[in-house]
């Protein structure tokens, strides 16, 4: 199923570049507000693109949450002069507000809401409300195996179009959900040929097509790309090699005693982190390869790889640095990294919104710790 997403770019570059400086103007007040923007720039740029060049009439969305993405969908069928969206979500409130008027609050300048419409409920039954074709869909909802049952049996026969299923995988490992064990077999089983997202925004991100398109959340993509009706392939998805194989080329070479070839290892992961900003929990390979260089012996380059996953952290968006310094407070400690712990206890002193996950995290720990004796 081959997208040209170089193409794409080139074509929609200046509605990008305006659409994603709108966008901006959300992210920030939307994160302050505590709402979730955990749509990554590419993914919806290239739904945005989809949905430009395919021009469809009624499109899906399961769940909108705060309604980040729908942004994304609704500027696109603003831009086309057509379409509608039915976005379904099971919530009826928000921090207290009705979901109507949060996610119809959230969307960018660029959207026509009056092509908009919530469906709330659950949305095996709700879904049954808009009967006929779905020319678009996207899925980003509950991450289980039986949720995609229903929908790889219920929804997708109805599609006539494209469909995007989001965190299923990077390009190079898969999300450790039942929702994508059950939709990577059921590619396979089947034989549908289907598109890794993450694929066509590393070739994307090799070129400067994006270079002057404001930054809003800027993630690796993890979504599954689907042509309906399908086509059939023999492997409708492989994976490159990543980090997790390179982790375990380092351990085995340690294990033998080869500090010097695991060394090596530890610098190609380096590379790979130091150059690739876009990557999810880069704080947890960091402070993986802080454990390795440990086990070599060299303490130096540990301290090092400390450091860099407490800026990665540090560096975060508000959302995501709320949830992550608990998670590496208690990294650090187990490396004995105790100016780094220190540091971090104090930034955390200073950030009453994680002192729940602090001490969430500290029960884990001391939990785990009895357990181990």
């Amino acid at each position: 199923m081959p997208i040209d997403a170089r193409a794409l770019y080139k074509k929609y570059h200046d509605e990008l570049s305006v659409l994603s400086r709108s966008l901006r103007k959300k992210f920030y007040p939307m994160q302050k507000a505590g709402y979730l923007t955990t749509f990554g720039d590419v993914e919806g740029e290239m739904m945005y693109m989809l949905i430009r060049e395919g021009q469809p009439e009624t499109v899906f969305e399961i769940s909108p949450n705060a309604g980040w993405s729908t942004n994304y969908i609704l500027a696109a069928l603003t831009k086309n002069k057509k379409g509608t969206l039915h976005s379904f979500d099971i919530l009826t409130h928000m921090f207290g507000r009705p979901m109507e008027e949060t996610v119809r609050g959230n969307q960018c300048d660029l959207c026509d809401l009056s092509r908009f419409q919530l469906h709330i409920g659950d949305a095996r039954e709700t879904a049954k409300t808009v009967p006929g074709e779905i020319q678009f869909l996207l899925i980003d909802s509950c991450h289980t195996d039986w949720f995609a049952k229903w929908f790889t049996s219920e929804v997708f026969p109805r599609v006539r179009g494209t469909i995007i299923v989001q965190d299923i995988s990077h390009w190079d490992r898969r999300e450790s959900s039942s929702e994508a064990t059950f939709m990577l077999d059921w590619l396979l089983r089947e034989k549908i040929d289907a598109t890794l997202l993450g694929d066509l925004e590393k070739d994307v991100r090799s070129t400067d097509l994006r270079n002057d398109i404001a930054e809003r959340r800027g993630l690796r993509s993890n979504s599954l790309i689907i042509r309906a009706p399908f086509t059939h392939a023999d492997a409708p998805v492989t994976f490159k090699p990543g980090l997790d194989e390179l982790i375990k080329e380092a351990v085995s070479l340690i294990d033998r005693g080869d500090a010097v070839a695991a060394d090596i290892v530890l610098s190609r992961i380096m590379h790979v982190l130091v150059t690739d900003p876009t990557r999810v929990n880069r704080h947890r390979f960091l402070m993986k390869l802080c454990e390795l260089y440990q086990r070599i012996g060299d303490q130096d380059e540990a301290h090092r790889c400390a450091q860099r996953a407490f800026g990665v952290v540090l560096g975060s968006d508000y959302q995501q640095r709320r949830k992550l310094m608990p998670e590496l407070l208690i990294l650090l400690l187990r490396r004995h990294q105790w100016q780094l712990f220190f540091q971090l206890k104090c930034v955390l002193l200073l950030s009453p919104s994680s002192w729940g996950l602090m001490l969430k995290a500290k029960f884990q720990f001391l939990k785990n710790v009895l357990l181990r004796k």
